[in-house]
């Protein structure tokens, strides 16, 4: 047999000038906008759970321990430092509604929790339960996660009320800290694009980058349409400046709202849209 030749570099990167082609895929359902993991951590009909406070038992909930960093827009620059006094309830689509952290804070709320009968957390300054016992497997539906919220230390948990002293020993004033979190990671989606903008900036026009949500032919009411969304879809090009800022406002643009689509339904139609979409970019 002949000989082969084995390539001595990546594709990527080298004379070859093969760009990688990374089509983001982005949840939009209703339960994005969520402030609580896993699902069952939520008590409909009640008032959550002291571990619906604790990052011990929501994945979600601001852990002290963490140092929360912002996001960068589409020119790679790192979007605001929020005040714990006007913090924006939801920045990536509305940052001129804000909330006074030191006295008007809600842990959930009833557009953050999926039962309309779930109670709103009472208006009050910002805080947070920390764990102090022995070792425990935290569990959504056991103790001590599902302890009962009397709005005091009881036990095992410690309320901590937000201040400029209420942070781990050694670390600056935690309210800066704090309404990072709330601005830029209280819930899920926000989680999500602040994750993705901050793991595709040190991208360059050296890779190509699209988008698409899961649903990418609802409309405004929630009513999946028949084409996808110009809002919703970013046909997949290089990564230069024009692209990113585009793909930054899609990102950052979307709205949690309607359900994933079921795979043997939907999935197939979708699978066949995108296949046109990245036929007519080839």
């Amino acid at each position: 047999h002949a000989a082969t030749n084995i390539a001595d570099e990546p594709i990527f990167g080298g004379s070859s000038g093969v760009k990688p082609n990374i089509m983001v895929l982005m949840d939009t359902s209703n339960s994005m906008g969520w402030t609580h993991m896993p699902d069952q951590l939520e008590q409909p009909g009640a008032k959550q759970s002291v571990g619906y406070k604790s990052s011990s038992c929501n994945a979600l909930y601001y852990d002290p321990a963490r140092t929360y960093k912002r996001p960068r827009d589409g020119v790679g620059a790192y979007l605001p430092v929020p005040s714990f006094n006007a913090a924006p309830y939801d920045y990536f689509l509305d940052p001129s509604v804000k909330v006074d952290l030191g006295s008007n804070f809600q842990a959930h709320d009833a557009a953050t929790v999926s039962s309309v009968l779930s109670l709103p957390d009472a208006s009050q300054p910002a805080y947070y339960y920390v764990y102090t016992g022995p070792f425990a497997t935290f569990s959504f539906n056991t103790a001590p996660c599902n302890t009962i919220d009397t709005g005091v230390s009881a036990d095992v948990w410690v309320r901590k009320i937000v201040s400029s002293t209420s942070g781990i020993a050694g670390r600056p004033d935690e309210r800066e800290n704090f309404a990072i979190w709330y601005t830029y990671y209280r819930t899920r989606i926000a989680l999500s694009k602040s994750a993705m903008g901050q793991a595709f900036s040190p991208l360059t026009d050296k890779y190509r980058v699209g988008f698409i949500t899961a649903n990418p032919t609802l409309l405004s009411n929630g009513v999946p349409g028949n084409s996808v969304s110009s809002g919703r879809y970013l046909g997949i090009a290089d990564f230069d400046a024009g692209q990113r800022v585009t793909w930054y406002s899609k990102l950052y643009g979307q709205k949690p709202g309607g359900r994933v689509p079921l795979r043997a339904k939907v999935l197939p139609g979708l699978g066949a849209i995108m296949v046109a979409k990245l036929t007519a970019l080839t």
